[in-house]
């Protein structure tokens, strides 16, 4: 397909073109040799993709652009600390990214971080482009998966959804995003059993990072909450998932 920018996809001041034929879609910030590859199989979904090494290009994430692929294969800390931005802001874009090969701890880190999706090399551009038109096609929604309600309170917790702030019997407890996403989604559908492969799917996405994920995490909420399992409100449904369920 046609692309912008000089012979090597990249404009003079290193950022790519946007073709003001296409709908804006993707931002794919990248210092990384293969930046162009990486760009080229996005561009086959038909969407623009401005690639850039400038980290002053996710200003204007939010504004057209619906993805940003933050790759920490060139440099590491500009993705982290990039990443950090982009689920500190209010924007309500959704980030995928890129992690050297074999990187299982840096695809956690980025979801604990706030990105919706993780991906590691080698390249495979079916995957790449899978992942990143489920992306596209998510609703738009603020980072961390916050959810549009505002606000919960029941006889054991207290949430505030828009700052993302829990109160567990009057105790303020930390949670990291991803944490907070689970718990969000377990509280906003209580009383339903939810199976392990649907909070997978609804918390982290397309990540490659195995379902064992989901018991891990519910174990970690309770350690964090200080919730007895045996006695709930996070309970496990054998065979079956978890339910939230608190006491009246």
């Amino acid at each position: 397909m046609p692309r912008g920018g000089g012979a090597d996809g990249i404009g003079d001041e290193g950022e790519r073109a946007e073709n003001p034929g296409r709908t804006p879609g993707v931002l794919l910030l990248s210092q990384s040799p293969d930046r162009r590859a990486v760009a080229a199989i996005i561009e086959q979904l038909g969407v623009a993709v401005t690639t850039t090494g400038d980290p002053a290009a996710l200003d204007r994430a939010g504004s057209g652009v619906e993805v940003v692929v933050l790759d920490t294969g060139g440099d590491p800390d500009l993705a982290w600390r990039s990443l950090a931005q982009l689920a500190g802001s209010s924007l309500g874009v959704r980030v995928m990214v890129l992690t050297p090969p074999s990187a299982r701890a840096d695809r956690i880190q980025a979801l604990e971080g706030g990105a919706s999706d993780a991906f590691s090399r080698p390249l495979h551009a079916g995957e790449i482009a899978a992942r990143v038109r489920g992306l596209l096609s998510r609703p738009t929604q603020r980072p961390g998966g916050r959810p549009a309600s505002r606000a919960h309170s029941d006889s054991v917790l207290d949430i505030d959804f828009v700052g993302q702030r829990v109160m567990a019997r009057g105790r303020r407890v930390d949670l990291s995003p991803l944490e907070f996403q689970l718990l969000a989604t377990l509280v906003l559908r209580h009383g339903e059993v939810i199976s392990r492969e649907d909070l997978f799917a609804e918390v982290w996405g397309e990540a490659d990072v195995g379902i064992d994920q989901v018991k891990l995490y519910v174990s970690y909420l309770r350690h964090k909450l200080e919730l007895d399992p045996s006695h709930g409100p996070i309970a496990t449904v054998r065979g079956r998932g978890y339910r939230y369920d608190p006491p009246a």
